[in-house]
This record gives C-alpha cells, sequence and structure tokens, in this order.
C-alpha cells in the first residue's frame, strides 16, 4: 500500500481482519509492516485488542524473526 488510510479506514481493516483471523482453526499470527504515515501501527492496534496476534515493524526481517518465533514453539 502505498496511500495513507484514514483513521476509519485503519479501524475497519484492523476490526475486519480481525472478525476473519479469529474465524480460523487456527490461530493466526499477523505481522505488518511499513513506515509511517503509510503504517502507524493502529490497524494492528484495533486486531490485538480483539484478541489477534499483532505486531507492527518498519523492515520484513524483524517481522520474520518474529513470526519465526512461534513456529519453533509448537
Amino acid at each position: 500500500m502505498t496511500s495513507v488510510l484514514s483513521r476509519l479506514e485503519r479501524y475497519n481493516l484492523g476490526s475486519l481482519g480481525a472478525e476473519y483471523a479469529l474465524q480460523r482453526t487456527i490461530a493466526l499470527k499477523v505481522a505488518v509492516v511499513g513506515t509511517p504515515p503509510v503504517i502507524d501501527g493502529f490497524g494492528a492496534l484495533v486486531a490485538s485488542n480483539r484478541g489477534v496476534t499483532t505486531e507492527t515493524f518498519s523492515d520484513t526481517s524483524n517481522a520474520a524473526e518474529w513470526l519465526n518465533c512461534f513456529a519453533r514453539r509448537g
């Protein structure tokens, strides 16, 4: 994504994303990668507040490392 979403659009994205994730039979982990102003963590926070394990990163290597931690646990 290259454009900045409104606060309401970010809220809706996080809320709908959480709704989708929580309907799955597996527990999804979501790593959001980007930098401000396009990614500010608000959508991830909304999803997290709804029970989805979510984190925001500025680069893919840290995001992959975070996701890999879950793979090592199980």
